[in-house]
Parts: C-alpha cells; sequence; structure tokens
C-alpha cells in the first residue's frame, strides 16, 4: 500500500475520523467502576478486532487510528489488560504505516495519538515498534513565528493536523516531561474561542493571528478532547482558566434530553460527540451532566428487553452513531458498509457508559396496544401485515413486541411508537403482546387472524316454488364473524355467526323462476361459499 492509498482510505471515513479520538485518563483520575452497559460495549469492541486491529472491510484497511480509540476506552474501562496489550503490539508493528514514517512522510496526529496510546498501555513511547515517538512528535512542531508550538504533517498529500492532533501532542509530551510542551499547550489554548469552547481546524499557515476569534468556530467533539488533553496540566494558572471556560461552554451545549451534537458537518446529535462531552465533563467534576449524556448514548446501544432484540447476538453491545443507524440495523443488521462507523462510535461510548446510572425501576403500567388506522372488528387477514400503535410507555423506553416472533422497539420522546408486525397465516385466536423495560409494564391486542377459505352453505331445500321461502346455513365461519347473504346479485341480509360458527337465515326465493345462486360472504372476500338453488 502507498502513503496514499493510506491517506485516501482513512479520509473516506470522513467525518467521523476525527471525531473518534478519546484521550486516556490522566493518572491521577481514576475511571468510575465499569457498567454492564460499558463491559457489553467493550465485549464488542474486542470480537471485532482481528489479531489486535480493526480492519475496515468497507474500504479494506487497518485503520489504526479508531483502533487507538478502542485501546484508550479499554484501558479506561479496565478488566481488558490483555486486549489493550494485543492492540498494543499490533499498533508497533504498523507504526510506520500508520504515522507515514515507513513512507518517508509524518503526520503529527498519529504520532501523537500513538504516543498517547502507548503510555496507556504501559509501553516506552521512546522506543515503540522501533520509533521514538517523542523526538518524532517534536520534529512536528514549528518552533519560531506566530505558528510556534504548532503541529504540522510532513506529507506529500498536505497538511491535515488539526485541534485533536495538537491536544494529543500536548498531552503526550507533557507525560514525557518534553521542552516543547509549554508552546504546544500554549498555541493549543490559542484555539479556544471566545465562549470557552475550541475550534477544530487550524487558522491558514499564512495567517497572521492563528487564534480562534469566532464563537461560531467552536465544536464540541474539539472542546472535549482539548480538557481530556489539559486535564493534566490544571495545575497552571492558564490552564485552569481555559478549562472553567471550557466547562462553561460545553455544559451550554448539552440538549434537554442529556446529548449532545458535534461539529459543523455533525450538528445533530448522536453517540459519538455526547460520549467525548461525557467523558470530558467528568474530568471537570461535572459528573450528573456526564451521566445525563452517558444515559442518552446508552439508549442508542444494541440490547434486548427480557431477551428480545431483532439484532444478531454478535451485534449485543455495539452503539449506533445516531437515531437513523439504530433503527436501520434493527432491520438489516451491521452490514460491511456500515461497520466502521459503529466501531467509531462504540470506542469513545464504550468509556462513557462506565458513567452511566441505571434510572430507577419504572412503575407498573397498563400499556395501550391498539391496530392504526383503527378498525371496527377484531378480524384481520391472515398472513397480512398490521400496524400497531403502542403508549403509555416512557420517553425512549425500549420495548418488546411478541406476535409469534420477537421484535424490538424504542418510544419516542411522547412515548409512543408504531410498529409493524406480520400476522401468521392460520386461522384463530392472537395476542400481541407488549413489555416494556420490566415485565409489570405490559400491554396487549387480542384479535382473530382469518385465512382463505370456503365455507358451507346448506339450504333448506333445494327447489323452491316461485316467491317461496328456503332456510340457508353457513358453517365454518368464525364465531362473532361477520357474514353477508347475496341472491340475484344483491346483498340480502347481513349479521355474524353464531359462538360454533354458524348463521342461517330464511331466504324469500322471489317470482322469478331457474336456476339461482345463494352466496355466503365472511369477513374478507377469500372466505367465500355457494349453493345452487332452483326456484319453479
Amino acid at each position: 500500500m502507498t502513503i496514499r492509498t493510506s491517506r485516501l482510505a482513512a479520509l473516506a471515513t470522513a467525518p467521523l475520523l476525527v471525531i473518534g479520538a478519546l484521550a486516556a485518563a490522566a493518572p491521577a483520575q481514576a475511571a468510575p467502576e465499569r457498567t454492564a452497559e460499558s463491559h457489553s460495549a467493550a465485549v464488542w469492541l474486542t470480537d471485532a478486532l482481528t489479531d489486535g486491529v480493526f480492519h475496515n472491510p468497507q474500504y479494506d484497511f487497518d485503520d489504526y487510528g479508531v483502533t487507538i480509540d478502542a485501546l484508550l476506552a479499554l484501558d479506561y474501562v479496565g478488566g481488558y489488560a490483555d486486549d489493550v496489550q494485543d492492540i498494543a503490539d499490533a499498533l508497533a508493528d504498523g507504526i510506520g504505516s500508520y504515522t507515514g514514517t515507513a513512507f518517508g512522510e509524518a503526520y503529527a496526529g498519529s504520532i501523537a495519538k500513538s504516543a498517547v496510546a502507548a503510555r496507556a498501555a504501559g509501553r516506552d513511547v521512546t522506543s515503540f515498534g522501533g520509533r521514538n515517538l517523542i523526538a518524532d512528535l517534536e520534529a512536528r512542531v514549528r518552533d519560531e513565528g506566530v505558528m510556534t508550538g504548532r503541529v504540522v504533517d510532513k506529507s506529500a498529500d498536505g497538511d491535515f493536523a488539526n485541534l485533536f492532533g495538537q491536544a494529543f501532542a500536548a498531552e503526550a509530551l507533557d507525560a514525557a516531561g518534553s521542552e516543547r510542551t509549554d508552546a504546544v499547550t500554549d498555541f493549543l489554548l490559542e484555539q479556544q474561542c471566545p465562549a470557552g469552547g475550541f475550534r477544530l481546524v487550524f487558522s491558514r499557515a499564512d495567517a497572521d493571528d492563528q487564534s480562534c476569534t469566532l464563537d461560531s468556530q467552536a465544536e464540541t467533539d474539539a472542546t472535549a478532547q482539548a480538557i481530556r488533553s489539559l486535564e493534566s496540566q490544571d495545575d497552571d494558572g492558564d490552564v485552569g482558566a481555559a478549562l472553567v471556560r471550557a466547562r462553561t461552554w460545553l455544559l451550554g451545549q448539552q440538549k434537554a434530553d442529556g446529548g449532545f451534537g458535534g461539529g459543523a458537518a455533525t450538528e445533530a446529535e448522536n453517540t459519538n460527540s455526547s460520549a467525548l462531552a461525557a467523558l470530558a465533563l467528568q474530568s471537570l467534576g461535572e459528573d450528573d451532566a456526564a451521566a445525563k449524556a452517558a444515559a442518552w448514548v446508552a439508549e442508542r446501544q444494541v440490547t434486548n428487553v427480557h431477551g428480545c432484540g431483532t439484532y444478531v447476538a454478535i451485534d449485543r453491545g455495539a452503539v449506533a452513531y445516531n437515531d437513523a443507524d439504530f433503527t436501520a440495523a434493527e432491520t438489516d443488521g451491521i452490514g460491511v458498509e456500515q461497520a466502521g462507523q459503529w466501531f467509531r462510535a462504540t470506542a469513545p461510548a464504550a468509556a462513557a457508559l462506565s458513567l452511566y446510572r441505571a434510572p430507577a425501576p419504572k412503575p407498573a403500567a397498563t400499556l395501550s396496544v391498539v391496530r392504526t388506522p383503527a378498525a371496527a372488528d377484531e378480524f384481520v387477514p391472515a398472513g397480512s401485515t398490521q400496524k400497531l400503535a403502542i403508549s403509555g410507555l416512557d420517553p425512549k423506553e425500549r420495548f418488546c413486541l411478541n406476535a409469534g416472533q420477537l421484535a424490538g422497539g424504542q418510544a419516542d420522546a411522547a412515548g409512543k411508537a408504531v410498529i409493524s408486525t406480520e400476522i401468521r397465516t392460520s386461522t384463530g385466536p392472537r395476542t400481541i403482546s407488549v413489555t416494556g423495560s420490566r415485565a409489570a409494564r405490559a400491554g396487549s391486542y387480542r384479535f382473530y387472524a382469518l385465512a382463505k377459505k370456503t365455507l358451507s352453505v346448506s339450504l333448506g331445500a333445494s327447489t323452491v316454488a316461485r316467491n317461496g321461502k328456503v332456510k340457508v346455513t353457513v358453517s365454518g365461519l368464525a364465531p362473532g364473524e361477520p357474514v353477508r347473504i347475496r341472491y340475484r346479485s344483491v346483498v340480502r341480509t347481513t349479521g355474524t355467526a353464531s359462538a360454533t360458527g354458524t348463521f342461517t337465515y330464511t331466504l324469500s326465493v322471489g317470482s322469478v323462476t331457474g336456476k339461482k345462486y345463494v352466496y355466503a360472504l365472511g369477513k374478507f372476500d377469500n372466505r367465500t361459499g355457494v349453493k345452487t338453488l332452483t326456484v319453479k
């Protein structure tokens, strides 16, 4: 693989490539105890690795950047030391390809991120994969003019360095005691916009002013990463003041439901931005806000309620990037084209889910389950697809629908949901049950499925005098099934079947003589019967 192929493959995953970064916890900051949710996500991450690296099946390349995100998440969650070491081994083996040094190039962000990962794994950052990552990183720091302290790429493809690389560089160099730490940190602080958020993209290299002057450039993901990378230097006055301003700005970006949007290309709420923000807020002591963001992330994690769900077992624990991805995967699964984005979202989510606080058990409730659109009776065609409207759930509550086959779903912000289900092809009474977050939150819809059938029609006599009458008996109906008797193209009567599925009617045959037909029709047009009558 040439370096240009590698760069283009990496760019093909944008915009999430730079968003998935996750700083390692500072030594003084103990990670919270892992939760069932974080453990489930971590297991999914480890299962998705091949020989310690995530191989992107869509673009057919080893994605070391997102693999490092997994390493840092697993280290944060705790309990996955062997997996962390496996990833570190794979990263060391491929360090030249990831950082560009194997091709005579050098990508500042990749070098800095590798140094943070190597340190998290307990490796020697000055001799990792045959590279002195600190020396390599120091060589990518400008040391004069207005760009002093800015990290830059050495690449024929151009300079792609941004705030993530700058933040990782400040963290890695500080941990190594490098003389370049102050300059790199100072330039990182220049990227803080007036209101406190940090921007992702630097000024042009030829700009006289390299600082952020517009709040419109601030992004959640960049701010969260800057906070995490700067926390080890919070005893510095300038850094401490910057963190105070960043905290205020970041808290102001949190939505009422706990989620966060990202940058210009990712403004809508998503789990990646929410996870990064949760981790940053926790590092600043904003535990409640962090837990609220983690709860938003948890709602997009593949799980099953009472063993119910449409996901296959290998997908459980994965975290969707947004609601659209979550819904699509419930129907189609996590395919090759979606694997990279799911892995990129799950990596920071696994760490953030360590901050999740399980809510108090929801109170018992009787859920309403009705057919939509509303129907006048309880009969439905067997083999048809019916829509059910469910209400009485809590906002965003997961539920399980059992209609012969299990299917999972999630309520909207109003505690409602509409779900389609296929009715089995046989005739008989059916019950579709819906269970919310626990067994005491349940409801059901009862109906009668009617399959195609030839009804039995019998007559009191096969020959009747004109203007006479004859008794018509229809059997084979379902109890209570609507029935119609049609004679000479006219519906003569309507009614409902008895508890034994029969219906009787006395028919006036009229004055027209000859061979006639008496038709019986059930609820649906595929349930019919006919008998011949002669009028003399």
